[in-house]
């Protein structure tokens, strides 16, 4: 109750062969913590057999899980039985997840492609607006315009008058198309033989040339028409992408599920693969595991290792204990204290556990500034925020 539960040191020795029914026993328990085995061991069994398998499982579990992701497959809600996943099984779902992925790669480097020029479209529309009360082809700012001085541009509001007057001055006029509360936008139009005047005088007045994308090459409402058919086309074209991506995922959703099923079997010999080792045909699994449930690991392996195998168990010496995992089993009553345990980090193998009188003091304490400890106890303790919340508000009213 004071501390984490009592653990012991598994040594299993078994058959090669018998290894991924042995991890997937292991991991139904939810109990084993593997170990990497010391350098002694290590030197006797020096052959690590599930190396090339854990490489293949992760890529297609990577694989699997990115087509997931972009394609909104559902992963099915019911795992078949376990059964034993050979390195050539894994090895084909591997591949056949491989040219998927490949397929649905190009199709998402499409619709990036399609979303960036969207966002360009976007962007261009939104600039178009300032030029949207501009009844001119805008393709003659981008061109030298022959005899004609034209300039479009902002100018501060607060320079508007002097610049009125003074461009009057050098015969040209100005149009006012758009303004906002600091800016205004604006063309300035002239005889050419004036254009170093109005260049001064422009410039006098803080004005900004206003760069004319070149998609811009029509009048503004000619030129919202075209952006808005190519908006309209690249959409369809999202769409049409998006619904290839939803085919393919439709088409494999039988090889899908099996690679789910096929994964999720080989996850626990996968798992193991990093810390166990062996030697021709024997092999080697060491971790620790909770000394109560020990009979039930063995009761498991018995119903499903079909070869001989040897398994040993010591208690942690003191020196073991910062390796020691710590496991630590309460009533369902006391998760909420848990949790508030857990903020300052849950207790290591062998300490004291605080949380049954961490519950006790908290009930107690909050029960005082209540003034009603038997008042407190109708209050549901699966709510420690509440209780806590309510009894601060009544001792901020007491006060």
């Amino acid at each position: 109750m004071f501390k984490p539960l009592s653990m012991q040191h598994v040594s299993l020795k078994l058959l090669t062969e018998d290894v991924p029914l042995a991890a997937q026993v292991l991991a139904d328990c939810g109990l084993f913590n593997p170990e990497t085995t010391t350098e002694t061991i290590a030197k006797e069994l020096p052959e690590r057999p599930g190396t090339e398998f854990y490489r293949v499982f992760s890529n297609a579990r990577s694989r699997f899980e990115k087509i997931c992701s972009r394609s909104g497959f559902t992963k099915p809600a019911n795992i078949a039985p376990y059964s034993k996943v050979e390195l050539a099984e894994l090895q084909d779902i591997n591949d056949k997840l491989c040219q998927i992925w490949l397929q649905i790669s190009k199709l998402e480097e499409q619709l990036h492609q399609f979303n960036e020029q969207q966002t360009a479209l976007k962007q261009l529309l939104e600039t178009l607006k300032i030029f949207s009360k501009l009844d001119v082809d805008l393709k003659l700012f981008q061109e030298s315009a022959q005899f004609l001085n034209l300039h479009i541009g902002t100018v501060p509001i607060e320079n508007i008058e002097h610049l009125i007057e003074a461009i009057a001055l050098a015969e040209h006029f100005i149009d006012i198309f758009h303004r906002d509360e600091h800016i205004a936008y604006l063309v300035v139009a002239g005889p050419d033989e004036h254009q170093e005047k109005v260049h001064a005088i422009l410039e006098h007045a803080d004005f900004q040339a206003l760069p004319i994308p070149p998609e811009f090459h029509d009048h503004p409402q000619q030129v919202h028409t075209e952006l808005t058919a190519k908006q309209k086309q690249l959409q369809e074209q999202i769409e049409a992408v998006e619904g290839t991506i939803q085919e393919l995922v439709i088409q494999n959703r039988p090889l899908l599920e099996q690679a789910y099923q096929t994964l999720n079997h080989a996850a626990a010999y996968a798992e193991l693969t990093e810390t166990y080792r062996g030697r021709g045909q024997l092999a080697l699994i060491e971790g620790w595991f909770p000394s109560n449930d020990l009979s039930q690991l063995e009761t498991a392996l018995n119903d499903k290792l079909n070869c001989p195998y040897v398994l040993s168990t010591r208690k942690p010496s003191p020196s073991e204990y910062r390796q020691v995992p710590s496991l630590i089993r309460h009533h369902r009553l006391l998760a909420p204290y848990i949790a508030l345990v857990k903020n300052y980090g849950p207790p290591r193998y062998g300490e004291f556990d605080p949380t049954v009188l961490f519950a006790i003091t908290f009930i107690l304490m909050f029960g005082t500034m209540f003034g009603d400890v038997g008042h407190l106890s109708l209050i549901h303790i699966s709510e420690p925020t509440r209780l806590l919340s309510i009894s601060y508000a009544v001792f901020c009213l007491k006060k």
